[in-house]
């Protein structure tokens, strides 16, 4: 029996967690030698090489009626798009069944290419329905494009990896899918863990930003609104009353709310304190966990974010949005907050401040990171378990 990993090229490495989450997810599932299944990906997109196991293409000829089927489709009525698409998902579920596929697992979120296929997929979260009405949630029709997967396709799942107990309890309470089928498949650091950077390209790095050991706090995050830069903005600004030499550097890609932010520092007059890294590389990243006071992390969504497993990983301290996964991941191994309440922020930046409570939030991360679920190794062991578990089902 085979399964196979549907590759994707749509995620591009500035969308940030998710194309790192991706890239290592796939990279461990090539090394893993799994237990009485076969393992083999799926690419629609051309021949990819590079892989130790093997790789199955889809034919040219089914995707170019696919793609002129789709640049044309405004012309046809939704009755014939229904029937047409059964029709094309047929015939790439007969061609992949003659290759020897069984079952369909598709590791990126919110993505099934054919859904009348035996599938899996991952889910790593329900934001436009746990949370706040923020605008990239609704604009662009984006609420009912997010309602349509969860309400209908991702129903027909045989089985939903989600990435923390947190998560998971999350998707069973706005989806109603049977809390049998939803398995914890643990969310684990991106890439910049495994660098190893020496002090000298370290100084370098922090020269470039105008930037100092342990005198500045690190945010990574895209410019969405949920990610909450407002909010830390304004606890900033307070905390820079009393403590006046520490900056503050921001790094991700613009989603549209870059702009605004940048607006809010001249507003606050945090010209010289905030620094905008943009889209970084790894070793950038690396670097600014390393040599940072502490991570903060202001964002309203969850259930989880990568960013505490890296700075856990990279033993920078962590501040962050009292959510229930960020609890499950961290523990007692950092300083919580809520994200509407920019005195609390601060006072958790001042508190990190105080050699004891750091030295204890050390402490604790240690502890917390030698007994963590949240390692690719162990997310990878899950998988195979769930791999055989649902090769009974089917």
């Amino acid at each position: 029996m085979i399964i196979g990993i549907w590759l994707t090229k749509c995620i591009l490495p500035t969308i940030g967690g998710g194309s790192s989450y991706y890239d290592v997810m796939i990279e461990n599932i090539d090394k893993k030698e799994f237990k009485d299944v076969e393992i083999a990906f799926i690419s629609n997109n051309g021949p990819i090489h590079g892989f130790n196991k093997k790789v199955i293409l889809i034919p040219f000829y089914r995707k170019f009626l696919f793609k002129l089927f789709k640049s044309i489709s405004f012309l046809i009525p939704v009755f014939f798009k229904y029937k047409y698409s059964c029709f094309y998902e047929n015939i790439i579920g007969k061609y992949l069944q003659k290759k020897g596929v069984q079952i369909i697992f598709y590791p990126t979120q919110g993505y099934a290419y054919i859904t009348n296929f035996p599938f899996i997929s991952n889910n790593w979260d329900i934001g436009h329905k746990s949370t706040y009405a923020f605008p990239e949630f609704f604009e662009k029709n984006q609420f009912n494009i997010r309602n349509k997967w969860y309400d209908y396709y991702l129903k027909k799942a045989l089985m939903v990896f989600s990435e923390s107990e947190a998560g998971k309890q999350e998707l069973i309470r706005f989806t109603g899918i049977a809390e049998e089928k939803v398995k914890v498949l643990p969310i684990f650091a991106g890439r910049s863990i495994l660098k190893d950077i020496d002090e000298e390209n370290q100084k370098t790095i922090l020269e470039k930003y105008d930037l100092k050991n342990n005198q500045y706090f690190f945010y990574p995050a895209q410019f969405w609104a949920h990610k909450n830069h407002y909010g830390l903005l304004q606890a900033f600004a307070r905390f820079l009353k009393r403590n006046k030499n520490y900056k503050l550097i921001l790094t991700g890609s613009d989603q549209g709310n870059l702009k605004y932010i940048k607006n809010q520092v001249n507003l606050l007059k945090l010209e010289q304190n905030v620094v905008f890294g943009g889209f970084v590389n790894t070793d950038e990243i690396c670097t600014f966990y390393r040599n940072a006071i502490a991570l903060v992390m202001t964002t309203f969504f969850g259930p989880t974010n990568m960013p505490l497993l890296e700075a856990l990983a990279l033993d920078c301290p962590v501040l962050c949005t009292d959510l229930p996964g960020h609890r499950e991941i961290m523990s007692d191994a950092a300083l919580y907050f809520k994200p509407g309440n920019y005195d609390e922020i601060a006072e958790c930046m001042e508190k990190i401040l105080d050699r004891n409570n750091r030295e204890k939030l050390i402490a604790n991360a240690a502890i917390v990171k030698r007994e963590s679920k949240f390692i690719i190794q162990n997310t990878i062991t899950k998988m195979e378990k769930y791999f055989l578990e649902i090769k009974n089902v089917r």
